[in-house]
């Protein structure tokens, strides 16, 4: 008998820059052997802490504590590519009876607002109606603007592409393959 797959509890979403040679180079890694890799990851790492760093200062600034406790749950990944996670399970705790929202529950409605009709709902897991997010953000492109989180991430994103090549480069340099 077959176990079954539980649902992830994430949602993933990429706010991500258009790299030229991305695919050569994401080969080019996995070609090197274990130790530097495992380098690569480190260096990766580093990187994406520096963007979740700029990323919770802009939501701990906010005055919503429920900014600042999404700002809390931002942690970077550790892989080949700069990575963050946003969002937990973790419950805030609000004076009111009950339960309070889960940190993945609040963040699009933070990050984008709302149009006002759909934020006194329950969430798809049963969370609390009643939570009154901010009015929503203009649009831009496909999606909408946000307010701390993609503008953050947007004003970071050539740093962080820099630092990452340059990071590659070094790997390359040290562990003498070129791709």
């Amino acid at each position: 008998m077959a176990r079954r797959r539980r649902p992830s509890r994430t949602t993933k979403m990429s706010a991500g820059a258009t790299v030229e040679g991305l695919d050569a180079t994401l080969k080019a890694l996995n070609r090197l052997d274990k130790d530097a890799k495992a380098e690569a990851r480190d260096k990766v790492q580093e990187i994406s802490e520096l963007m979740a760093r700029e990323i919770r200062s802009a939501g701990n600034s906010r005055s919503d504590r429920r900014d600042q406790f999404v700002a809390s749950t931002v942690r970077a990944k550790r892989d080949r590519l700069p990575v963050l996670n946003i969002g937990s399970a973790a419950k805030m705790n609000v004076s009111r009876a009950g339960q309070g929202p889960r940190a993945s529950d609040l963040v699009f409605g933070m990050e984008f607002g709302s149009n006002g009709r759909r934020s006194d709902r329950a969430t798809r897991r049963g969370g609390a109606p009643g939570w009154r997010f901010p009015e929503r953000t203009p649009r831009r492109g496909r999606g909408n603007e946000g307010y701390w989180i993609f503008p953050t991430a947007r004003a970071q994103q050539r740093r962080v592409v820099n630092l990452w090549a340059n990071a590659l480069d070094e790997l390359a340099i040290k562990w003498g393959r070129n791709g």
